[in-house]
């Protein structure tokens, strides 16, 4: 399987008892922030696996959204007229790049902020009208959760303020912002505590 300059292959496969072959791909965030950790827009993305492809410009959240095979990568991240390069393995514990903009440099990518909320349950997951999402905050935080589509435009926002420490469950309707119904595919949810971000996909299927 070729996908996104990346390619992935399995061996030794009985077609007639594994049909059809199945290859999963996993979200990653690309993230440019400033000394504060608030998102800077317009930070030029490019990853590398094989050859070198553009993501295109973080948005208002400092943010480009990927949909990569799991595998290692070089993400290059342009802004002010400088470029910084990290390697890093996509897998389904680490799937966020940070870069940081600070005194008019672009430095090393910071560490990740303490994850204040749990992982990400949601039901059902294919659904035709109604997802169900449940996750529990650690501690009282600044939380933002939000639908995007595969090439990262938001869609509709869920949540966005304080979220104080408990049990959450919100959900959407398959609908944007203007309250019309999405086409059916693929989205992804994505739910962001201080530079800390989870995103997983959603299948709508009317």
């Amino acid at each position: 399987m070729n996908w996104q300059g990346a390619a992935s292959t399995v061996a030794n496969v009985n077609i007639e008892e594994e049909s059809p072959l199945m290859f999963f791909t996993q979200p990653a965030v690309v993230k440019l922030v400033d000394e504060f950790g608030e998102g800077i827009e317009g930070g030029e993305v490019r990853f590398y696996c094989s050859e070198w492809i553009d993501a295109g410009p973080t948005d208002a959240n400092g943010e480009v959204i990927l949909e990569l095979l799991q595998k290692d990568y070089l993400f290059e991240m342009n802004y002010g007229g400088m470029t910084l390069v990290k390697a890093m393995g996509i897998n389904p514990n680490e799937y966020t790049v940070v870069f940081e903009w600070e005194g008019g440099e672009l430095k090393n990518s910071r560490v990740e902020d303490k994850l204040l909320v749990s992982e990400l349950s949601i039901f059902p997951n294919p659904a035709s009208e109604r997802f169900n999402f449940s996750f529990a905050v650690e501690e009282n935080c600044r939380l933002d959760v939000s639908i995007h589509d595969m090439s990262g435009r938001k869609i509709s926002q869920i949540f966005s303020g304080d979220a104080a420490a408990g049990n959450f469950q919100l959900h959407w309707d398959g609908t944007n912002g203007a309250g019309e119904k999405v086409n059916n595919g693929i989205y992804l949810c994505r739910i962001a505590s201080g530079n800390v971000v989870q995103v997983k996909n959603i299948i709508l299927a009317r």
